[in-house]
């Protein structure tokens, strides 16, 4: 049998395992579970609220050291073989909080656990004092599966790096290192510096952003109206397949924050790369409007689709535009190059009698990094709730259809976006399963070239006055 609503779920597996050893079966004293994924956040954390009769707490010795085993899934469209899940049956979840509690009765009780992947408690009991030499992807791979270190089970999505690089890790902590990584990665696939860390229920990912754009799109989503009703023999029921499509909340979000915008770097930025071996720097800008095509951006190869959020017209009587201005953000970073052959002069290969090291390539990572993040976070961004689904995950992709109030499309909000936050919520009480997400996309239909010059007044005399 198929599923009968959209939003169905089954809760398959949901054990908890005491620091005292006990196994405990909660399947039927959950009231609500809550899952949370960011592209920019290195860990799945979440949270699940037990009605309890039993006294687990006390009598299970939970103590904020405990295990949870999960598995949660989607029945499919057709046939309930088919199935999606979000499964931590193998690999657990930890129990690190015991957080709000209170009494419903005299024998009955509520409480909330918080819970987070291994990996990510892992990281804050971790630090690394050790050298590393490899590709930056390679490096992070080995960071990830070292027994030692990470030691992860979980499925990887590395995107391969170009250059080998030699690191001494001062006392840090593992992803502290890895996000370093991101500042100083180039893709050897797209040559993107779009590198972004993160876990979602697929796996870990240290990934382009240009790569999960041309991943396939997950799902199709509207803003309309109520799916319609299907004529089924004498009866009518409702088009499942129509519900999952349409969005419970579409909120477009505050966008275009100009002053931030400057501040963070996004409208134009100065790189100076001092080399400290030749007491001599270079200088680097990064300009809105004049890299804005450098990299793929959501919409991949149909580059037409994707145009600049800023009007790209004069400002001021010198013709500059929103993104000429490239001192409003500096970044200084230091790097040792060799003339003979342009390796990291910090680092000599006693094995090649070379400096045979790529030096760094924050010249070409920092600016077009920090810009992205910004974009994605501040420019044009959306909250969609939706009938859940556990396929969906953050760092996938999405089409979006939004209706104007003039008819048509509302372009602005509509087309690809990518899901850069995400809380899947699982309600026992209505057997409901919904996904919230913070949707964003890195480029606009295009905004209109025009007369933007600010209007002023006629200069005004300068007057001197005398102390008399």
């Amino acid at each position: 049998m198929g599923i009968q609503y959209a939003g169905e779920y089954n809760l398959d597996v949901c054990t908890l395992i005491t620091s005292k050893g006990i196994s405990i079966n909660l399947l039927h004293t959950i009231v609500q579970i809550d899952i949370f994924e960011e592209i920019f956040k290195t860990g799945i954390t979440g949270s699940i609220v037990v009605a309890d009769t039993n006294g687990i707490i006390q009598e299970g010795q939970v103590l904020g050291q405990d295990y949870l085993r999960l598995k949660v899934s989607t029945p499919s469209l057709e046939n309930d073989n088919a199935k999606s899940s979000i499964d931590y049956v193998d690999d657990t979840f930890i129990i690190y909080r015991i957080g709000t509690k209170f009494d419903v009765s005299k024998n009955a009780e509520v409480f909330e656990l918080s819970f987070m992947t291994p990996e990510a408690l892992m990281n804050t009991r971790t630090r690394i004092s050790r050298s590393f030499t490899n590709t930056n992807s390679e490096i992070v791979e080995q960071i990830l599966l070292s027994p030692n270190i990470i030691d992860s089970r979980k499925k990887l999505f590395i995107e391969p790096s170009i250059g080998i690089r030699k690191y001494i890790v001062p006392n840090k902590r593992p992803y502290d290192f890895i996000n370093q990584l991101c500042n100083d990665s180039i893709s050897q696939t797209n040559g993107s510096p779009h590198y972004v860390f993160f876990e979602n229920t697929k796996g870990i990912h240290f990934q382009t952003l240009q790569s999960l754009y041309k991943e396939p799109v997950i799902g199709e989503f509207h803003d309309g109206d109520v799916g319609s009703l299907q004529n089924e023999g004498s009866t009518k029921v409702r088009d499942i397949e129509q519900e999952y499509k349409r969005a419970l909340l579409y909120e477009p979000n505050p966008t275009n924050d100009m002053l931030f915008n400057i501040m963070s770097g996004l409208m134009g930025s100065t790189n100076i790369e001092y080399n400290l071996f030749h007491k001599k720097y270079t200088l680097t800008t990064y300009g809105y409007f004049d890299n804005f095509k450098d990299y793929d951006r959501i919409n991949g190869k149909n580059r037409n689709l994707d145009n600049p959020i800023y009007n790209d017209g004069s400002i001021d009587d010198f013709g500059h535009n929103v993104g000429d201005f490239k001192n409003a953000r500096i970044f200084l970073h230091p790097i040792n190059v060799n003339d003979d052959n342009l390796g990291d002069a910090n680092y000599y290969n006693s094995t090649t009698s070379t400096y045979s090291y790529s030096p760094n390539r924050k010249a070409k990572t920092v600016s077009q990094r920090q810009s992205k993040v910004f974009e994605l976070n501040s420019t044009i961004s959306a909250t969609l709730k939706v009938n859940g689904h556990t396929n969906l995950a953050a760092g996938q992709c999405i089409n979006m259809s939004r209706p104007s109030s003039k008819g048509g499309l509302d372009e602005e909000f509509s087309g690809k976006f990518m899901i850069t936050k995400l809380r899947h919520t699982f309600s026992q009480s209505t057997r409901k399963h919904e996904v919230s997400m913070m949707i964003a996309k890195d480029s606009s239909i295009g905004a209109e070239n025009g007369p933007i010059k600010q209007p002023r007044g006629s200069k005004k005399p300068v007057q001197y006055y005398k102390d008399y």
